[in-house]
């Protein structure tokens, strides 16, 4: 039954009587579209649907009144072949409309439907930026992972190591830095729906190196230096100042030697100079200086 303004009545008869709610039954939430990832792509996928229960209720106790799903608008208005598992419910196509069916607990002539779609997706990475924390020799080096966008659940991980599974809510997670060089950011979909890899450059150099031909820390390097952008240079001088050696970041480096003779152990310097590359697009020149023990 309805009045003349179209809201739904709902009627029962009690001892013979009738008793009317005026304000009718309606379902005042709005019911949201669910999505899933198809990983292995086969076309089906099992939806929650009563994570709509909610919105059905929005307004409603649910000790008096009750939230069902169909597959047809014909079945939720006729109260036929209601989904019996709809915790986990298998589309049975791409898109398809579930229709929610709201009804009193002691009437079941009192109710009202609404719809909502299920849709599901095979390629949907992660969308995330990073930021890159101490990158220049030394500090607290870090890839801070943020803005992390999409349709998840997502996990992320560091240059191939453990993955590391995020919230529903969580917009950046932090990675802290070993040694310079490349490191690389990888997320992915739980669930196999693709995955996305960012990488960051970190300057830094080894403490000290052992060339004495055992194979292990022959040569010593700027690590990360291979990858700038633009051309660098390094200067290995003794503790009086001497230069000794002009290396390239892109080989092996520093062997230990001076006009082809073996050094001895003890600390040594070493001048970094290289270009980088501004947030504003202009490049500024840097340069770096410390010291390195040769161990023999």
């Amino acid at each position: 039954m309805y009045n003349d303004d179209g809201d739904l009545l709902c009627s029962k008869v009690l001892d013979n009587q009738v008793s009317v709610n005026s304000e009718g039954l309606q379902i005042n939430g709005t019911l949201e579209d669910l999505y899933k990832c198809d990983g292995d792509k086969d076309g089906k996928v099992a939806f929650n649907l009563t994570q709509n229960n909610t919105n059905v209720l929005a307004g409603y106790n649910s000790e008096f009144y009750r939230v069902d799903y169909y597959e047809t608008e014909n079945d939720a208005d006729q109260r036929t072949n209601k989904i019996s598992n709809p915790s986990s419910y298998f589309n049975i196509e791409d898109p398809q409309t579930i229709w929610a069916r709201l009804e009193s607990a002691t009437n079941s002539t009192c109710y009202d439907i609404a719809s909502f779609q299920l849709n599901i997706y095979t390629n949907a990475p992660p969308e995330f930026d990073i930021v890159k924390r101490d990158e220049t020799f030394g500090g607290n080096p870090a890839i801070i992972v943020e803005n992390i966008q999409g349709i998840g659940p997502y996990e992320f991980r560091l240059n191939n190591e453990d993955w590391i599974k995020i919230g529903e809510s969580q917009t950046s997670l932090t990675f802290e830095i070993e040694e310079g060089g490349e490191h690389f950011i990888e997320g992915r979909h739980t669930e196999g729906c693709g995955n996305k890899i960012l990488s960051a450059i970190f300057l830094d150099y080894p403490k000290f190196f052992t060339p004495n031909g055992d194979g292990f820390n022959e040569h010593w390097n700027v690590r990360g230096a291979a990858n700038l952008q633009f051309n660098s240079k390094i200067f290995i001088f003794d503790r009086f100042g001497k230069l000794l050696r002009a290396i390239d970041p892109n080989g092996l480096g520093w062997d230990g030697f001076y006009n082809g003779k073996p050094m001895p152990a003890g600390d040594y310097w070493f001048l970094f100079k290289y270009i980088q590359l501004q947030e504003n697009g202009k490049k500024q020149e840097r340069e770096f200086k410390s010291n390195i023990t040769l161990l023999r």
